[in-house]
């Protein structure tokens, strides 16, 4: 998913930093909650991925809002169904949205938590676009106007961010 022009996202960079044979295919769709993304995971899966990143959520909060427990289902059968088709997945925080949220805090802290508790790899895309001066808060510099969706910066922020070795087993 994403906002703006294909290159402005963090898909984007992540390809351009792994190089070579490496494909990185953005199945993200604006506005998918978890439970669209759960709906639609087979067709990603049809492509044979290797990881499948897994970033969903914020819409459920934006949208909904979608009870807690409902998100981390959908989440928790994203996951297995990624880890049967033989992929691994990668969870992703969610990012800031304008002024602190006590849910969105709440989904980030259980996502870290269940990354780690079923050994998944985690890339805290929130670290990346909060204000360092106001945790909790985005910071502006990486968000466009409307405080939800990143700008070129805050996308390449992102791209920039993920580690590598996630995906190429390296230091």
């Amino acid at each position: 998913g994403g906002y703006g022009n294909e290159t402005d996202r963090w898909p984007y960079w992540l390809k351009a930093r792994l190089g070579g044979d490496w494909e990185v295919i953005n199945q993200g769709e604006g506005g998918y909650t978890t439970a669209d993304v759960l709906a639609h995971i087979n067709s990603a899966l049809a492509l044979k991925p290797r990881f499948v990143i897994i970033m969903g959520g914020i819409n459920d909060l934006v949208f909904g809002p979608v009870p807690l427990a409902t998100t981390q289902a959908n989440i928790k059968a994203i996951s297995a169904r990624v880890e049967s088709s033989g992929a691994i997945p990668v969870l992703c925080t969610v990012t800031p949205i304008g002024s602190n949220s006590t849910q969105r805090n709440a989904l980030n802290a259980w996502i870290t938590e269940y990354a780690h508790s079923k050994g998944y790899a985690l890339i805290d895309f929130n670290k990346v676009l909060e204000n360092p001066s106001n945790p909790g808060n985005a910071n502006m510099a990486f968000m466009t106007d409307d405080g939800v969706h990143p700008n070129t910066a805050g996308y390449t922020a992102m791209g920039n961010a993920i580690d590598l070795a996630i995906f190429t087993g390296g230091p």
